[in-house]
Parts: C-alpha cells; structure tokens; sequence
C-alpha cells in the first residue's frame, strides 16, 4: 500500500441474510486526514463505517466480503483480535452517549479495561480531556456524573474516551447530528486540531460542515437490486473541491448541489 494510506478496502459487499446492502466498494483511506462520507438516507454510510472496526459482526446475519487493509494487514482475517482491533480503531456515535458514572470514569474506565498501570490513568485521563478542550471546564467537578454535563461537552467526553487509549483512527457516525449550532462548531474545530494525531473518518448529512472540515469525500447513492431491496454503492471519491466544485458524476454534482441549497432527502 502507499505510506500515506492507512486503510484500504477492496471490492467490499455487505449482506445481510440475502439482502445486499453494500456492493463493490473501493477506497482509499489516508492517513492524518478526515474523509467525510455522504449521501441520503439508505445508502449505506454507517454501515460502511462499522466494517472499518468490524462493529458489524455484532450484527445478527450480517456479513462482510472483500478485503479491509489496515496498514496492510486484512481485519477480517482468522484470529483477528477484535479488542485490540477497536483500540486501534475507535468509533463516536451519533448521539452522545457517555456512560451514566463520573466524568473521570467516563475516561479511566476504557483505560482500565485495557491493562493500562493505576499510577498512569489519572495523567492519560487529564491528557485525554484536556486534547477535546474540556480539561478547564470540568477539572473541578470530575467526579460529577457525565450526564449534567450538555449535550456539545457530553460529545466532546465521548471523543475524549475513544482517544483516551491511543488509537490511530477514529470513526465518527454524525457527531454533530444532535448539537446545537455552536456545539457544532466547537466539534469541528476539534476535528481539525485532532487530525494532527489521528486519522478521522466520518459520516454527515451536513454538506456545509464536510465542505468547512474534510480534506476528501466519499459521495454513496442507492439503487433497487434484484430482490427488490435497496443496495448502496460509491459513486465517486475525490478531494473536497473536486467534489463540490468540479465533480466527475453527474449523480455527485446533482446530490451536492440540492444539499447545499437544502434540498437533499
């Protein structure tokens, strides 16, 4: 693989039973950028972005072909260590979802959960929420639940968490769905710091945020397939400013165009 490229995926499908829900797929990850994946509702995006850390298997009936390449090596080989697998490869969801005890466990429980020394989690802890801008403003009341917190900082504590064990990508499911406008803007200017030390990949319904934040895009759409059901499918990926200024498909061109104006579905 080229150095720059830290996962790669080729010919994926994704079934579930008989049902094809992703067909064909070939990307290109590269390292220490965020790549944002759009298209309407349907096409496959989360789904996509859950074979990248293999939540999918999770997923009763649900089952992945192609190759996934991190750094080379398959995920979905025999014997993959999964744990270690989601180490390396964090995921944040779409709506905050901290768990219901401190703020400080919120961080030190993953910490614990993978080995890491008693005497060395409080400074990863205060590393962790210090990098998502949070530090100062609960240092004070740590031992608060993570739920008093609002909904921007209980995101921001999410991403806090899936960093806090050192990963090298971090998947992002609509992270900024369920924020208000100035939440929105606060996660985005994390993103752009946090890509200096991670590779970030992310889904979004907001055109104008992954024009203001990616560097590349993936643009999927969906089509009805034999069995009467619905398959997604990449149609075109490319740099954000061929995307949205000089696209190769007209599909891409028609799907960014309304979404800019407000009129995607």
């Amino acid at each position: 693989m080229e150095e720059n490229v830290i996962l790669r995926l080729e010919n994926v499908s994704v079934t579930c039973y008989k049902q094809v829900l992703i067909a064909g797929v070939f990307i290109d990850f590269k390292a220490h950028q965020i790549t944002g994946i759009i298209g309407r509702s349907g096409c496959g995006k989360t789904t996509l972005l859950r074979c990248l850390n293999r939540l999918n298997d999770l997923v009763e009936g649900m089952r992945v072909q192609g190759k996934v390449l991190f750094k080379g090596e398959d995920i979905y080989r025999r014997g993959m260590d999964l744990v270690e697998l989601r180490r390396r490869i964090g995921m944040v969801f779409q709506r905050p979802a901290p768990f219901p005890t401190s703020i400080y466990d919120n961080i030190a429980f993953p910490l614990r959960a993978n080995g890491y020394p008693r005497a060395q989690i409080r400074e990863m802890v205060e590393l962790a929420l210090t990098k998502v801008g949070l530090w100062d403003e609960v240092k004070y009341r740590l031992n608060h639940n993570a739920l008093t917190l609002s909904g921007g900082q209980q995101q921001r504590l999410c991403i806090a968490r899936a960093i806090a064990i050192q990963p090298e990508v971090l998947l992002l499911d609509e992270p900024c769905s369920a924020l208000d406008p100035v939440s929105t803007l606060e996660i985005e200017k994390l993103l752009l710091k946090l890509k200096e030390d991670y590779t970030i990949i992310m889904t979004s319904h907001d055109l104008r945020q992954v024009a203001r934040i990616c560097d590349e895009v993936v643009y999927m759409d969906v089509e009805e397939n034999a069995r009467g059901g619905k398959t997604g499918y990449v149609v075109e990926h490319n740099t954000v400013e061929k995307i949205f200024l000089n696209p190769d498909s007209r599909r891409t061109y028609e799907y960014t165009t309304a979404g800019l104006t407000g009129l995607a579905k």
